[in-house]
Order: structure tokens, then sequence, then C-alpha cells
């Protein structure tokens, strides 16, 4: 619910008390859940990361090539955050502060799905040895922030814009061009959404 309630926000500005507000949730109940606001802003930025690690592991599952899955999932990043207006966990959690000022479970929660989604991430960016490793945040922050867009993601022109994302992250992490979709494929991932609706349960999360 509230991941839903911030969408399409510029800036992260959701308290509990409007959470109670506009959800219907008592006060009260709101606030036995999460304590503190600071415990509300983590738990929905683990959401956030938890979905994200959930859409790369389907990706590699389904593409089998790393490249496509790779440049797959960062389509759907860039969808998610400049068509369905997802505030991502990096804007979510833009510092240490937040977690400082959490409750030590929800901080403990939010560390652990930051660990499930990097360490994987940078496990799909390994065959590209000229690829940071530690960067591979930043290069997902740097494409949703619209570095690499040139034209709009939705609208008559979306088709130029995903094929200008995919060729210039292709460049970037030196990924050959028949290793990157060809426009009858890029046209069918936009169809779907870059869509990855799974029954799948994952066995790469951790638990406890």
């Amino acid at each position: 619910m509230a991941r839903e309630l911030i969408r399409g926000q510029g800036e992260y500005t959701l308290c509990r008390q409007e959470l109670g507000r506009r959800s219907g949730v008592s006060e009260c109940q709101v606030r036995s859940l999460f304590p503190c606001d600071s415990d509300l802003r983590l738990s929905i930025a683990e959401s956030e990361f938890y979905t994200s690690f959930k859409h790369l592991e389907y990706s590699v599952r389904f593409h089998r090539h790393p490249a496509k899955a790779l440049l797959y999932h960062a389509c759907w990043k860039v969808y998610e955050a400049k068509v369905m207006g997802r505030i991502g966990p990096e804007k979510l959690v833009p510092c240490e502060a937040a977690l400082f000022s959490a409750g030590k479970e929800f901080s403990r929660r939010y560390l652990r799905a930051l660990a499930n989604y990097e360490d994987y991430l940078v496990n799909q960016l390994k065959p590209w040895a000229s690829m940071s490793l530690g960067d591979a945040m930043g290069l997902y922050q740097w494409v949703v922030e619209g570095h690499l867009l040139v034209m709009e993601l939705h609208g008559d022109h979306s088709s130029e814009g995903y094929r200008a994302l995919v060729d210039g992250i292709g460049k970037l992490l030196e990924i050959e061009p028949d290793g990157r979709p060809s426009d009858e494929e890029l046209q069918q991932w936009r169809i779907s959404d870059f869509s990855a609706a799974d029954p799948y349960e994952s066995t790469l999360a951790v638990s406890g």
C-alpha cells in the first residue's frame, strides 16, 4: 500500500500519519507497525530492493544470456521509474542517516535486501571485467536518472528511446550488438511492460 501511495512523487514525503489517513488504517495500528517514520521509509526501500532482486532473478532465468538479462532488467528499472513513477531505493535511502534513526530490525532487513540485490547484480556483471564491480548499483542509478535517455519512453517515440537505452548500456558494458535485443525482441519487451510476473518463489533470497 505504501509503495503505491508514493508513486509519481518527485521526492519521498510519506509519513505514518499520512499513511494512516490515506490507507484507512488507524494511526494506532500504523504506529504499532512502524514505531518511527524512518522505519516506514526503510520498509518501503526494502520492498523495492526485493522487487528488483526478484525481477533480476527472473530475467536471468528467462533470458539465459546474462547480457540480455541485464539489459531487460535495466529497461524495467527505467520503465518503473520514468513511466510508473516509482521512487527507487537509492532515493528512498540516499545516505546512512535513515539507518541510524530507524529501529534495528528495520535496518537489518533493509541491509539484507540491499546485499542480496547487490551481490546478485555484481555476479551478473562479472563477465564484463572492464566494468568496476563496485559501481554495479551506480550503473542502474545512472541509467534511471536519465543520463542515457535521449528520447521519451512512452508515446510515439518509446521504441527509439528504449533502443537508445539498450545500445547505450550495451556500449558501456562492451556487449556486442549480437548480444543485444533485436528491434522485434525489444518490441515484445515493451508490449509486456518488461514484466516479471512469475509464480516462482525465490530460492536465492536470504531468510531469517
